[in-house]
């Protein structure tokens, strides 16, 4: 299966920043252990090029956010339309597609695909806005706190959610 993850966190061959990246890290090596093909779209900066966590997965810094954080989204119309046109490119010949931190406030652009959200947190804005916009075909939450939080926000205009 190809699968395609999105991150607007940078993302590093040679050191992870954050439980969210040792996450997503630990996610993607294990589906591309499992057989499948993952590409990773995170933010790019200076220093960061293309690199594997694993032969099978691939992790391109093509994305434009600002950085650091916050306020990733505190960029130019053109370069949210850029973020967008990358990102289906990608997902024209997916499989499924998998959101990591659901952060990626734009989700009709998955289309009809299998999507997967991961909300990794309840703090930051763009968690948060995004579990609103999301209409995910599984949702994963990281405990069962954050599981309660969704149900009762965005999961009380989603029914069958829980």
């Amino acid at each position: 299966m190809k699968i395609v993850a999105l991150s607007i966190n940078p993302l590093f061959d040679d050191r992870v920043i954050g439980g969210s990246t040792k996450h997503l890290r630990t996610v993607v090596t294990r589906l591309a252990e499992d057989g499948h093909d993952v590409t990773v779209l995170c933010t790019g900066r200076p220093d960061t090029v293309p690199f594997n966590w694993h032969p099978r997965a691939q992790v391109l810094p093509v994305l434009h956010h600002k950085q650091p954080f916050p306020q990733p989204y505190d960029i130019p119309s053109f370069a949210m339309a850029g973020n967008i046109a990358v990102i289906a490119e990608h997902l024209a010949d997916a499989d499924r597609l998998y959101s990591h931190d659901g952060e990626f406030l734009f989700p009709a652009v998955a289309g009809d695909l299998p999507t997967i959200v991961s909300l990794r947190d309840n703090a930051y804005p763009e968690t948060m806005l995004g579990s609103y916009l999301w209409a995910p075909d599984v949702l994963i939450t990281i405990a069962e706190f954050s599981r309660d939080v969704v149900l009762a926000g965005p999961g009380r205009f989603a029914p069958g959610l829980a």
